[in-house]
């Protein structure tokens, strides 16, 4: 465990860093400095207030450490080379994140795909006959949250496709929800995906962890795919968050007599691309990937961790 880490660990826990605490944190003038040297560094009275009150903040980490290596979780921090290209690009990304699994992040682009937890079988037979070959034929993987809906079933879709996905959860990794996907961890798990989260390891879910969780899934994909959703919804929101961090995103046309999915219209009202099919999403992905530097090269295999 490394120093950086070894402070950032408490992050989840409570931990608040300034801006100015930030830069000087991830400096390579800080490089060596063990973490009481770190700490001591930092320039926010409520930071240096936060270890004050723990005076067994570096025994935590370990414990914390200890107990993720011992479950097979890695931690990465913003100052880890590879911690998400994309994220980088943020206005703010999450600082420290664990997660199980592979880092598919390093070997090939992802597509974040939302909506809604109650999709219509329309939708579900769209993404099954349109989705699944974009993504077997691009080598392109997902990223979504896991909700029950059109989340899972593209998670399941990325893993028939042979394509690693990422699920990040509103929840601590080893209480990860929904518990009904336990089913659908083991087969993320076991195409070379991962879980991720940049909660606490035992944090249950909470209501407004959504939003938090919906900015990362938002900001780690290429391109954002709102395949279904309704008015005021989740999805919507993650639209909303893809488009203020300058991506790009698509959505499904709909009647304007449907019962659900009128959230798709609101979109392509407010700009967003139309996807008929998976040609149109194969043009989409094509201009958004010529849109960013840090697109990576698609992989045969999963690499190992070196956190």
């Amino acid at each position: 465990m490394d120093a950086r880490l070894a402070l950032l660990l408490h992050v989840p826990l409570g931990l608040k860093l300034s801006p100015l605490d930030n830069l000087k944190l991830f400096s390579r003038e800080l490089d060596g400095l063990w973490p009481a040297q770190l700490v001591e560094q930092l320039v926010s009275a409520e930071a240096r207030s936060y270890f004050l009150s723990r005076p067994d903040w570096q025994r935590e980490s370990t414990a914390i450490f200890e107990k993720s290596t011992s479950q097979g979780v890695c931690w990465l921090h913003k100052g880890h080379g590879d911690y998400p290209a994309p994220w980088r690009l943020l206005s703010e990304g999450p600082l420290v994140f664990s997660y199980l699994g592979e880092p598919c992040w390093l070997t090939r682009p992802l597509l974040a795909v939302v909506g809604s937890r109650t999709p219509t079988s329309d939708s579900l037979l769209w993404m099954q006959r349109e989705l699944l070959p974009f993504l077997r034929e691009s080598g392109v993987g997902v990223v979504s949250g896991g909700a029950r809906g059109i989340d899972q079933w593209s998670h399941r879709l990325s893993i028939d496709a042979g394509q690693p996905t990422v699920c990040v959860l509103p929840s601590g990794l080893l209480d990860p929800y929904p518990l009904s996907g336990e089913s659908l961890w083991r087969g993320i798990l076991r195409t070379g995906g991962c879980l991720l989260s940049t909660f606490s390891l035992q944090q249950p879910m909470r209501k407004h962890f959504f939003h938090i969780r919906n900015r990362w899934i938002a900001g780690l994909g290429d391109l954002c795919f709102v395949v279904e959703a309704n008015r005021r919804s989740g999805s919507l929101l993650t639209a909303t968050l893809a488009n203020q961090e300058n991506k790009d995103v698509c959505t499904l046309p709909v009647s304007p007599m449907a019962a659900q999915g009128l959230g798709n219209l609101e979109l392509l009202m407010n700009g967003a691309l139309m996807i008929r099919d998976r040609l149109d999403l194969q043009t989409v992905w094509s201009q958004a990937s010529l849109s960013t530097c840090h697109s990576v090269p698609v992989a045969t295999e999963g690499v190992e961790s070196n956190s």
